[in-house]
């Protein structure tokens, strides 16, 4: 066998080996770059909607999947879902008979709210009529109820609050339809603010004021109101006995399995890292059963 021969053979070889390497390589950078893309999309409930953009944050950092999050609404999420455009549909309320048909529903935390007053107030419990009447202004002093003759400094979050809509559906409407008979209008001389806290401080410096802050904004530097009868304590919530609470739901179709990226999302926000999330936005985590 000539020198020329086996040179040019061996030319051959290394062509061969190089050409394969080079494609296992393409393979694999294409690979990682499709599990990169992968992409995971949220639409529904705005009570929800920053949860879901902070445990979307953390799972990309983790796991470099980029989760979509969009708010809409509940019902929004609900038909989004329904219709197979989105992975996971969110949604702050209950949902109906029929639109419970083909959907899996999963609870991922809990909403309450607590009616908080200055320490020094006498008053340590009210009822929801009562709170409607003092929010639509038609009880406008402490007297009223029992309590000093002082005026009602009423405190409020600013339209468009995740938690002002709780609070303006279970207690000033009963109803999801604000133009319902049965609905009142907030007082228009309340105080505005942008955050739970902001409340919770208000409500420390002003001794004849009343607002609403999500549980886990309870301290004792603000007394909370026994509402109904029942006590703001979490296990109340839990059990579905205070009066203003509900289920935060993330919602799966029922009859089809959701990618691994979409479950491995579910675990994660089940971690105690997920569950710091909840606590950090003011909601209630689910216990498990």
């Amino acid at each position: 066998m000539s020198k020329n021969f086996m040179q040019i053979n061996h030319f051959i070889f290394i062509c061969v080996r190089f050409s394969a390497l080079f494609f296992l390589f393409i393979n694999i950078t294409s690979c990682n770059s499709s599990l990169h893309q992968q992409k995971i999309t949220i639409a529904g409930s705005t009570t929800i909607l920053p949860i879901s953009e902070d445990w979307a944050g953390l799972f990309q950092k983790k796991t470099g999947v980029i989760v979509n999050v969009q708010g809409g609404g509940s019902t929004n999420g609900i038909n989004l879902i329904k219709a197979g455009k989105v992975d996971i549909g969110a949604s702050s309320r209950n949902l109906s008979e029929e639109e419970e048909i083909d959907l899996r529903k999963i609870e991922i935390g809990k909403d309450a709210l607590a009616i908080v007053v200055h320490p020094s107030n006498s008053i340590a419990a009210i009822n929801t009529d009562q709170l409607k009447k003092i929010f639509s202004g038609k009880i406008k002093n402490w007297k009223e109820l029992g309590g000093s003759n002082r005026p009602i400094q009423v405190l409020n979050r600013e339209s468009g609050s995740g938690t002002r809509s709780t609070f303006e559906e279970l207690i000033m409407c009963f109803s999801k339809d604000k133009n319902h008979p049965k609905c009142e209008k907030m007082e228009l001389s309340s105080i505005v603010l942008n955050s739970n806290a902001e409340v919770k401080r208000s409500v420390m410096a002003i001794p004849d004021s009343i607002g609403y802050i999500s549980f886990g904004f309870l301290d004792n530097n603000v007394k909370a109101l026994v509402l109904n009868g029942i006590s703001p304590l979490e296990d109340e919530v839990r059990a579905g006995k205070y009066p203003i609470s509900r289920g935060l739901y993330y919602l799966l179709p029922a009859h089809k399995q959701s990618p691994e990226t979409v479950n491995e999302f579910l675990a994660f926000i089940k971690t105690p890292e997920g569950l710091k999330v909840l606590a950090n936005e003011g909601f209630l985590a689910v216990k498990e059963k």
